[in-house]
């Protein structure tokens, strides 16, 4: 819409401009959310700044248009391995816990994250691999597609990337992911040695990767 403006050369006027303002602010009208979560204030980045929003005050956001629902035949596991590139995030998750020896609990989990808007996204992502589950944060404008069954990590998260490699640095995180998830199916993170490695494993992944 704005490009069009601006070919039209719409934006050399004062409505014109206010209508590429108005799409850049768009609001929630026309916005999917979800149950008891407010929709996000702007579609376009972070939307207008305060400067513009002072100059500009009567300016009418640009209702924002339904997202469609994804077919799920539109996905495929190469376009997977590279949108998880770019959005995807392998974790290991270690939290105090009195009920091992070891004094905590060892985990896994793969999240890709979004914006509310593209919640059908994430619903493809469920039917698609047949797994995970969808979090909301209750403040803020995001959505989060989350797999930690380990049976679910073992069988279906990690084979689909196995076969179509994640690029990037991701990719290395995804390698770690993998020795730890090794690490976890022998049990070795029930021993010292073993937990010691999964927490090298840890601290070099994601932020921890220079």
């Amino acid at each position: 819409m704005a490009v069009e403006c601006v070919i039209n050369k719409d934006h050399l006027t004062l409505e014109g401009l206010h209508k590429i303002l108005g799409i850049k602010a768009r609001g929630p009208k026309g916005t999917r959310t979800l149950k008891g979560h407010s929709p996000p204030s702007a579609s376009i980045n972070l939307g207008l700044p305060d400067s513009l929003k002072e100059s500009f005050s009567e300016v009418v956001q640009v209702p924002r248009p339904l997202v469609p629902a994804l077919n799920i035949k539109n996905i495929n596991s190469y376009w997977l391995a590279g949108f998880t590139s770019g959005d995807g995030s392998f974790q290991i998750i270690i939290q105090n816990s009195t009920a091992y020896k070891k004094g905590c609990q060892v985990s896994l989990r793969f999240t890709v994250s979004q914006n509310v808007k593209d919640l059908f996204l994430i619903e493809g992502l469920i039917s698609y691999l047949g797994c995970g589950r969808i979090l909301t944060q209750s403040k803020g404008d995001m959505v989060h597609f989350i797999v930690a069954k380990f049976s679910d990590i073992l069988e279906k998260i990690i084979p689909v990337f196995n076969q179509y490699p994640i690029i990037g640095i991701k990719g290395e995180d995804f390698s770690d992911f993998c020795k730890a998830a090794e690490i976890i199916k022998a049990k070795g993170h029930l021993k010292e040695e073993g937990l010691k490695d999964i927490l090298i494993l840890k601290g070099r992944m994601n932020k921890g990767r220079s």
